[in-house]
């Protein structure tokens, strides 16, 4: 360090530059840009991890694209079900009777239904 046209020497070299000492320490330059090297790749980081278009918000959004293309892929195949069973109801006698027998328990006026209760409800009732 220079101090009024006074040398101090602190464990480094002197470097004479024009008529002036100035006191160089090793090693000191190489900090300096490892710091600022470190500062800006810390600064980088925090850009891509936070804020609204940060890296960690694009693959949440990713995860969700993904999530809904299966979940349309299954809509267009339940779609195509019911557009079948549309089909199958507007020309098919046998398919109205096998949704009335199925979903309101219908029967025809010659057939007896018998019910059978499963062992677990029939303990249940006597109790």
């Amino acid at each position: 360090m220079l101090y009024s046209g006074l040398i101090v020497r602190k464990s480094g070299f002197r470097v004479q530059r024009g008529r002036h000492y100035v006191l160089k320490i090793p090693g000191t330059g190489r900090f300096w840009w490892w710091a600022a090297f470190g500062a800006g790749l810390t600064v980088i980081l925090l850009l891509l991890l936070t804020g609204e278009k940060s890296l960690l918000k694009v693959l949440a959004l990713y995860r969700e694209q993904r999530h809904l293309v299966v979940q349309t892929e299954e809509l267009k195949n339940e779609n195509q079900k019911l557009r079948q069973q549309i089909d199958d109801l507007k020309h098919a006698p046998r398919a109205i009777e096998r949704i009335a027998r199925e979903e309101l328990g219908m029967v025809r006026e010659d057939e007896i239904v018998y019910r059978f209760v499963p062992p677990e409800m029939a303990r249940e009732k006597r109790e």
